[in-house]
């Protein structure tokens, strides 16, 4: 597991994608920044942070272009320069090659992600500790579901890029806001939900687009399993040119 693991890292760490990455991770801090240095304290204030910062930028942009950038491009490289058929003819067992590859865009995006949201909250929302790790936890739970699901795209199709956006922006953006059902197969709801369980009043702002937090973790827990399982069954079936 540890050469495909570090062989992942290597594909996805090239210093053009992490500059624009740590860039885009480092709007919401300049935003809040920004905000804390502009507005009055109150509670309309934390409810418009909430809604504008935590929710449409940290979970609706920053958490799935994140794992996007990552996780789409951990299979893509090796199909593209068909280093696959190298891997595949190594004695490791193809669940292994999966977690691996599974393993690479969590270890790298979630640092990110998390650093960013935790140093925003802090300043946001008053410094509560609580808020902080509320929010870490719920975007913890978003960044493995997320590298699930796009892990998996970027090796059953050569555009996984096009296909997560759709999936995001469409799925997650428009249909669950439109249809309340679709938020028990949302990832960012999964996150929303979590973060309010764990915080519901500092985080109260989106309590009308979470579901109940055993039904969000269940669900985490069952797309990530899932869309593992589909990879590593899809390991087992391709013909690796």
């Amino acid at each position: 597991m540890a050469p495909v693991f570090k062989l992942s890292l290597r594909q996805i760490t090239g210093i053009r994608r992490l500059l624009i990455v740590l860039l885009l991770a480092m709007l919401p801090v300049a935003l809040t920044v920004l905000l804390r240095l502009t507005s009055s304290d109150g509670d309309g204030d934390t409810a418009d942070y909430v809604n504008g910062v935590v929710n449409a930028l940290i979970v609706g942009v920053i958490l799935p272009i994140v794992m996007i950038s990552f996780s789409t491009t951990v299979f893509g490289n090796d199909l593209e320069d068909r280093t696959l058929s190298f891997i595949m003819m190594t004695p490791a067992a193809r669940w292994k090659i999966a977690l691996s590859k599974l393993a690479a865009p969590i270890f790298i995006g979630a640092p990110l992600v998390l650093v960013s949201a935790g140093v925003s909250i802090y300043v946001g929302l008053g410094s509560e500790a609580s808020s902080v790790l509320a929010v870490c936890a719920g975007l913890l739970i978003g960044v493995v579901a997320y590298a699930s699901v796009f892990t998996w795209a970027g090796l059953i199709t050569t555009r996984a890029l096009a296909f997560a956006i759709v999936y995001v922006f469409l799925w997650e953006g428009v249909v669950s806001a439109l249809v309340p059902g679709v938020k028990y197969l949302s990832v960012s709801a999964y996150a929303l939900s979590v973060m309010h369980g764990l915080s519901d009043g500092a985080l109260e702002a989106v309590a009308d687009q979470t579901i109940e937090l055993p039904a969000a973790l269940i669900g985490a827990v069952a797309v990530t399993v899932a869309f593992w399982l589909l990879t590593v069954w899809r390991l087992r079936t391709m013909d690796v040119p």
